[in-house]
């Protein structure tokens, strides 16, 4: 799975960039706390073959106001760890590599839980697994 990142940018420089990249891919995940231009781009712009996901991390922040504001509901459908609106939604539990662990973080403040650390090479392939099931 290739991933691309972005320069913060905004009005016609930022629809140029998510058009050329929307372009060359078959699925835009879009993760929870993103730029909300950025995300409202991503929830409307369509191609054929293309699946758009927005990821929800922390589902309980999203509120229907901002869901709303953000047109989550022009997704394809939602990830995460529990559903956050009617959407389809794929279950991606939250998984942290053990080497990322910073030992000054309290891991209950960082909403991870004890069973959420775990081997990054298996958590990506689960989370591709779930992305896959779902565009299928």
């Amino acid at each position: 799975m290739q991933y691309s990142t972005y320069e913060p940018r905004s009005g016609a420089q930022l629809l140029e960039w998510m058009t050329r990249e929307i372009s060359l891919i078959d699925l835009a995940v879009v993760v929870q706390g993103a730029d909300a231009e950025l995300t409202r781009w991503a929830a409307n712009i369509t191609r054929e073959g293309l699946s758009r996901a927005y990821l929800a991390w922390q589902p309980d922040e999203l509120t229907e106001a901002l869901a709303s504001e953000l047109e989550i509901d022009k997704f394809d459908f939602v990830c995460g760890p529990a559903p956050v609106t009617d959407l389809p939604w794929v279950e991606v539990q939250r998984a942290l590599a053990e080497q990322d662990i910073d030992g000054a973080i309290e891991l209950a403040h960082a909403g991870v839980a004890a069973t959420d650390r775990g081997n990054t090479i298996d958590a990506a392939a689960a989370f591709v697994r779930s992305l896959e099931d779902a565009i299928v």
